[in-house]
């Protein structure tokens, strides 16, 4: 009884602990130096151009030919026949995942804990062991956020043909 109570308790934790994008991941569609043209001014952004070198920073403007980005006061404009991909960084906050990776793992840790005291008939310690399903639920939940979260997220906008 109690290894299926744990395999299932696992099994929960394991499917709560996954972040909605590993989940269920789209992928935008290829589109053309429109959609480029479409973005909007201030948005982070990665840029590959074809003889390897990388560029970072704020999109400034992107016009027919070309593309200008700002980073740490310096313009940099660069032409579209050079440019071999454009990616959109999105970068999530470490500190914002690991705290929602701690609250997530409390409530599961909560959660186990109760599972586990149903079903063994409870316990003089009730509040002991759901404190420490808590603790164990909420430092799993932290670490769990804080690998997920960190680093930035690129999202390919451009690629030319």
């Amino acid at each position: 009884m109690t290894t299926k109570l744990f395999a299932l308790t696992f099994t929960i934790l394991l499917l709560l602990s996954q972040p909605p994008l590993l989940l269920g991941q789209n992928v935008p569609e290829q589109q053309g130096w429109e959609a480029v043209q479409a973005l909007s001014s201030g948005i982070n952004l990665l840029i590959e151009t074809k003889d390897g070198k990388r560029h970072k920073g704020k999109l400034n403007n992107a016009s027919v030919t070309t593309l200008t980005l700002t980073r740490n006061n310096r313009t940099t404009n660069l032409n579209k026949d050079d440019i071999q991909k454009i990616y959109q960084l999105s970068g999530g906050s470490r500190a914002t995942s690991t705290l929602l990776g701690t609250a997530i793992g409390a409530g599961v840790g909560a959660g186990a804990a109760a599972v586990a005291l149903g079903a063994t008939g409870g316990s003089d310690d009730t509040a002991a062991i759901v404190t420490k399903g808590i603790l164990i639920g909420a430092v799993i939940g932290a670490v769990v956020g804080l690998v997920v979260g960190k680093g930035s997220r690129r999202v390919l906008i451009y690629e030319s043909r």
